[in-house]
């Protein structure tokens, strides 16, 4: 089915690395992170065609290297930015437009911030979260913030590990009535290894490895036999080692490489976005996440 509409053209600004997107609501804005050109797009909601941003953060001054991820928070007028290249979360005013500095900056060791792929708000409790990839296994995953950190601040929560199944994962949002956090896991399968050495190829390593097609990464959680990627379901007070309350997997889902995920808490809806193999948008029908009852029953199971 062709779309409704489709924003392309040289004069949007618009460049082949966009992942991350997010659209205000309240505002009826779409935001569009560009990792290749180091900024933060606004269009109108309405948008349509070869049609011009209505603002456009890049420059020095931003910090902005290599964003993949961004998010609105409507309720206190604010963007915020995950940018990989630097290990960082950046968070701008809403209405901030031209070469502008951040209001706040999360970065540093103590964060736990490496390969930031995903920033999700959770309005109702203050939170801030992030799904980034570090060198340590238990440091990949869900990363839980004060949504007002800045500097080099240790995380409130990680959930992290190889029960949790995550090994890469890429999109975050959360049903902020229920508290529960919604990941698209792309592999159960992880490694630290990048495919570069500084600015070289790195030795012995091929492009079946960063496909997680091998065997020296299978990396399988007990209560999963494959490690294809899942929508999977965690609880904002998570922490640690711990695997999903609930997850979309398995063949008759059709995930392969789950790299994005929203919910519609109102129609009961999940919808990922699949990459890899698949490159399609699957719509499950779930309405049963977005009861307290259903929690409630989940929490008392063994």
């Amino acid at each position: 089915m062709a779309p409704t509409r489709a924003i392309q053209g040289q004069a949007t600004k618009l460049s082949r690395t966009i992942h991350g997107l997010d659209y205000d609501a309240v505002n009826d804005e779409i935001v569009a992170p560009v990792y290749e050109g180091g900024a933060i797009l606004v269009f109108r909601g309405g948008a349509n065609g070869e049609e011009e941003p209505i603002r456009t953060i890049q420059g020095d001054k931003t910090m902005l290297l290599g964003p993949q991820t961004a998010v609105v928070d409507a309720k206190n007028n604010e963007i915020f930015t995950g940018d990989p290249s630097t290990g960082s979360i950046l968070v701008f005013d809403r209405m901030a437009n031209g070469n502008v500095a951040p209001k706040r900056v999360l970065r540093g060791p103590k964060t736990g911030l490496r390969e930031v792929v995903g920033v999700a708000i959770d309005t109702k409790r203050n939170l801030l979260l992030a799904s980034s990839k570090n060198v340590l296994r238990e440091m990949t995953g869900v990363l839980i913030f004060d949504r007002t950190a800045e500097g080099d601040t240790p995380p409130l929560r990680v959930i992290g590990g190889n029960e949790t199944g995550i090994g890469r994962s890429r999109q975050i949002t959360v049903d902020v009535e229920r508290g529960k956090i919604y990941l698209g896991v792309q592999s159960t399968n992880y490694h630290a290894e990048r495919p570069y050495l500084e600015t070289m190829p790195r030795k012995d390593y091929s492009w079946e490895q960063r496909r997680d097609e091998g065997t020296k990464y299978r990396s399988l959680p007990s209560w999963s036999n494959d490690s294809k990627g899942f929508v999977g379901v965690w609880d904002v007070m998570d922490n640690g080692n711990v695997p999903p309350r609930a997850v979309i997997k398995g063949v008759l889902s059709r995930i392969v490489d789950c790299g994005g995920v929203v919910v519609d808490p109102k129609e009961g809806i999940v919808i990922s976005a699949d990459g890899g193999q698949s490159n399609m948008y699957h719509v499950y029908l779930v309405p049963q996440f977005f009861t307290d009852s259903y929690w409630e029953r989940k929490q008392a199971e063994p």
